[in-house]
């Protein structure tokens, strides 16, 4: 090299280029293989691990919501199969108890003395009783 061309800016700034850099870092970054050249320009850098580490920790939240989400459709379901089976049947059962109830009641007074209501009377209406029970019919 000759003295004037070491003085130019231009030589100062490919020199610090060179040294920083290296002389084939732009030939080497256009022949090599796009995959390798996305790996290294991403790869390496701190913006780039916490992208990923946001990426994941959204990715863990999303999937967390999804399950959320399946769980309380299970319990909906559970919830409407409670509400067209078990309810009616809580209702049914409630009006055999009051039926049963009003059996007992008659009994009672056909096991008391000095009722004023007669034991054929309430014979027949425990049988009616008992037979609309029997039946199902409430």
């Amino acid at each position: 090299m000759t003295p004037s061309r070491c003085r130019g800016a231009g030589f100062r700034a490919t020199a610090i280029n060179i040294a920083l850099i290296g002389h084939g870092y732009s030939q080497g970054m256009k022949t090599m293989p796009p995959l390798w050249r996305l790996l290294q320009l991403f790869g390496s850098r701190i913006s780039t691990r916490l992208r990923a580490a946001f990426l994941l920790v959204a990715g863990i939240i999303g999937l967390a919501g999804w399950v959320a989400t399946g769980q309380m459709r299970a319990v909906l379901a559970s919830h409407a199969h409670l509400s067209q089976s078990a309810l009616p049947m809580l209702g049914v059962s409630q009006q055999i108890e009051h039926s049963l109830n009003g059996v007992f009641l008659s009994i009672e007074q056909l096991n008391q003395k000095g009722t004023t209501a007669s034991p054929s009377v309430l014979g027949q209406e425990i049988e009616t009783k008992i037979r609309v029970l029997s039946q199902g019919e409430v």
